[in-house]
């Protein structure tokens, strides 16, 4: 999933960039600073894309921004409007069609048609525990973003067979979930889950760099327990044909009410069900 956007500077230059992620909606047409980061460069033309490393920063206390947003006051007799954050939505796909939403059980009885290898589908659960003995985050090449393997003191990826000591943390937080009708297991991957902790993974193994390895689970993590979203998962074959749970979540939206009366779900979760294995 990704959006092309076109930037535009006070100078009226155009430059294409790649969202690979998802582009708030409210950022459409609004002045902001955007770090870009990724450049490929060929056919005669450059191309800047985002990654896990980009953000977006308006209204920062930052002299040329409170120029710039002194400038539009002026011009406007401070007529503008302060644009709240989304904190809900539903997901559509790229050609612009709403996805289907299921609950738990629908999506534990799911099977994949004969057309598709993978289905999209939206679900609105809570989360009630975190997998203990899962970990928390994994090692990644920054080329593939797959895991990489610690080979005589070395890091190497299987994917792009080189070394990769250059790896980079992310997030892997595998949660478990319920609605009404049942509950399952997601994966969430560096994006989303820090869109919930709100804390990056790099702050967090700097701060607990003497626990007693990656199953330990920080404290912070455990604070998403209790929160409701929209989830944006991903099913194919490891789901329908090998009896895995552990979708994949590519998208999240927090629900405005994510207060959870049963005080008993909050416990740590060993887990009891089939899990894959790297």
């Amino acid at each position: 999933m990704y959006t092309n956007i076109i930037l535009v500077d006070e100078e009226d230059n155009h430059m294409l960039a790649t969202e690979f992620e998802d582009m708030p909606n409210y950022v459409a047409n609004v002045k902001c600073l955007i770090e870009v980061v990724g450049m490929v460069i060929g056919y005669e033309r450059v191309l800047l894309s985002s990654s896990d490393t980009t953000r977006i920063y308006a209204n920062i206390d930052y002299t040329p921004v409170k120029d710039l947003r002194n400038a539009i006051a002026t011009a406007t007799g401070n007529a503008a409007e302060n644009l709240s954050k989304t904190t809900y939505n539903r997901f559509v796909t790229a050609e612009e069609t709403t996805l289907h939403d299921l609950t738990i059980k629908e999506i534990l009885e799911t099977t994949l048609p004969n057309s598709a290898d993978v289905l999209r589908r939206t679900c609105e659960a809570t989360i009630v525990a975190i997998l203990q003995g899962e970990g928390w985050y994994y090692n990644c090449c920054p080329r593939c973003s797959r895991k990489v393997q610690a080979v005589e003191g070395n890091y190497y990826c299987n994917h792009c067979a080189k070394e990769a000591n250059d790896f980079k943390p992310r997030y892997k937080v595998i949660v478990r979930v319920e609605d009404t009708s049942a509950h399952t297991t997601f994966t969430l991957f560096n994006k989303e889950a820090e869109q919930l902790i709100d804390v990056p993974v790099e702050t967090l193994l700097t701060q607990f760099s003497e626990a007693p390895g990656m199953t330990v689970i920080p404290p912070i993590i455990n604070n998403i327990v209790g929160k409701k979203c929209a989830f944006d998962i991903k099913i194919n074959s490891y789901n329908t044909e090998r009896g895995y749970e552990e979708y994949t979540v590519y998208r999240l939206s927090e629900c405005p009410d994510t207060t959870k009366e049963a005080a008993d779900s909050h416990a740590p979760d060993k887990g009891t069900k089939r899990q894959k294995t790297d």
